[in-house]
């Protein structure tokens, strides 16, 4: 579904991809981990034409995707979300997923009818409460299923999940990792996730990619991750 291959990407003198092959089977969930600085949310902007590659393609369902802009790379199946949520906040909820369907793959026609078309993703991320309250007005776990509305109101065949995690307590992750299985098997979209809370990578992911400093250091199922020696030195330190 989507792969790349030779992947470099330098900023200045730092090397923050580092000769990087990536895969990402149709219909599985596939996480990204590692630690802070090792290249996950680069490697995000470089599938989503945000960086450029110094080096390497990105493929999407065979055809390449390198050097297209984000907007064409939306229009082609691709979406994402952001670890810092940045709604319209002065907006309502529906606006605000009515705005991400209208650039989306829906083929709308106009702000009313964008709106009505929110509505069903309003409901299936648990929102329908607050269609009409301010983005502002929202609690984080409010806005990151307001990131999410907006994210399948663009009606993607792919969705990268920028730590959908961060800053909730274990009930609200419980719900959220319900919604992430959801969005797979009732909606048959697929997924690569960025995130820390290893018990969500556990639960949700089919296949996991370990990146350290840019590099590829493991992939495999999330057990075969979680007892790799060279993940756990990366983590926990030689010691261990």
């Amino acid at each position: 579904m989507l792969e790349g291959k030779n992947l470099v990407k330098r900023f200045g003198g730092l090397t923050a991809i580092d000769n990087l092959d990536f895969y990402i089977d149709e219909g599985k969930i596939t996480g990204l981990i590692g630690p802070n600085g090792s290249g996950k949310t680069t490697l995000f902007n470089l599938i989503t034409g945000y960086y450029k590659p110094d080096q390497g393609i990105i493929k999407f369902k065979g055809r390449p995707i390198t050097g297209k802009k984000p907007h064409q790379i939306l229009k082609m199946g691709i979406v994402r979300t952001f670890q810092i949520v940045r709604p319209f906040l002065s907006m309502t909820v529906a606006e605000n997923v009515a705005v991400a369907a209208l650039y989306g793959r829906a083929n709308l026609n106009s702000m009313k009818e964008a709106i009505q078309y929110s509505k069903k993703w309003i409901e299936f991320c648990g929102l329908e409460s607050k269609t009409n309250t301010p983005a502002r007005e929202l609690t984080l776990v409010e806005l990151k299923k307001l990131e999410i509305a907006r994210a399948l109101a663009t009606e993607p065949e792919v969705m990268l999940i920028d730590e959908a995690f961060a800053g909730l307590n274990p009930s609200e992750v419980d719900q959220a990792i319900e919604t992430i299985k959801r969005i797979r098997s009732e909606l048959g979209i697929t997924i690569f996730i960025v995130e820390h809370v290893m018990r969500a990578v556990m639960n949700l992911c089919d296949h996991v990619i370990v990146l350290h400093n840019g590099k590829k250091i493991a992939e495999g199922t999330p057990v075969q991750v979680a007892t790799s020696p060279p993940v756990i030195e990366t983590y926990l330190g030689k010691r261990y």
